[in-house]
């Protein structure tokens, strides 16, 4: 059984039906209650009361989602909005494809992912793998992302305390680890790679420009014209942090852009190898547990 709104915001009485939908309007669940099943709008706000339980997924089409203090619920998901969820809650998979998304503080979730639209993880917080098409993503202290952090158009930020169990990678955006953790590497194109406050990566280092990641200028359906490359990023170990791993930075033959610097200062230290293009400038002053090569393309 379905309850259907057609008026405007409500709070809602008949929680123990199996599903809440409404076809325009917001809904709101108050605080302290239980709602067994799904809440669903279409071209309207949801609103979830501190400590209420909803034994469900939260959605909606076209309208922002927003829940208070310590809420459980399932999937949160919004086409056309964004999610604000409060601290100290615990909810499923969350998913906006038109808009940011906000965890709380000391909160967990399942796997996050927006299309266009930023995240930000509240610190203490606990989340599965982080996916942001376009928008940046921001990891508070003391915050665990179990799985991989993932951007395209955007950048990512650990802060003092939080780790990423996996991987990073960006296309155009830098990363920024303060006193943080990247358990299996980190990976950026056009985008700087900076260890700072003690911070540790447990893999590689890699930036790498090929012929494949470059555009074209001019030229007819494709062919012809100049190359069009990406402006390689810096990659700077600092502050007494540490790359249990190699820092790999290779460029194209061609690259004629801006050339990027590696940088491991006194303080912090490698394990593995720096592998880097003859043409970057390498500036070493920390320990290098493996070799140093400078590769000519």
């Amino acid at each position: 059984m379905s309850i259907r709104s057609f008026t405007t915001t409500a709070a809602v009485a008949l929680l123990a039906l199996s599903s809440l939908a409404s076809a325009s309007e917001s809904i709101s669940i108050p605080a302290g209650s239980t709602h067994k099943g799904d809440v669903e709008t279409r071209n309207g706000s949801v609103r979830i009361g501190d400590e209420a339980v909803v034994e469900g997924a939260l959605e909606s089409r076209n309208g922002d989602i927003e829940t208070g203090v310590s809420v459980t619920a399932g999937n949160v998901s919004t086409r056309n909005g964004s999610i604000e969820l409060g601290g100290n809650g615990e909810y499923g998979r969350i998913d906006s494809r038109n808009g940011w998304i906000s965890l709380g503080a000391g909160a967990t979730a399942g796997s996050m992912e927006s299309r266009n639209g930023a995240i930000r993880i509240g610190e203490s917080a606990r989340t599965g793998g982080l996916v942001s098409r376009n928008g940046g993503i921001e990891v508070g202290s003391d915050a665990v992302v179990g799985g991989n952090i993932k951007t395209r158009n955007g950048r990512v930020a650990l802060a003092s305390g939080s780790r990423a169990e996996g991987r990073i990678t960006t296309r155009n955006g830098g990363v920024t680890l303060d006193g943080a953790t990247a358990e299996q590497g980190i990976q950026t194109l056009a985008g700087d790679i900076t260890l700072d406050n003690g911070s540790r990566s447990g893999g590689d280092l890699v930036i790498e420009i090929t012929e494949d990641n470059a555009g074209r200028n001019g030229g007819f359906f494709g062919f012809g014209g100049s190359l069009s490359w990406p402006e390689a990023g810096d990659i700077r170990v600092l502050g007494g942090s540490e790359v249990d791993g190699s820092i790999i930075l290779l460029l194209d033959a061609d690259y004629d852009e801006k050339l990027p610097v590696v940088e491991i200062a006194a303080d912090a230290s490698v394990t593995g190898d720096v592998r880097v293009d003859s043409r970057v400038e390498l500036i070493i002053e920390g320990e290098v547990g493996g070799e140093i090569e400078r590769i000519t393309p």
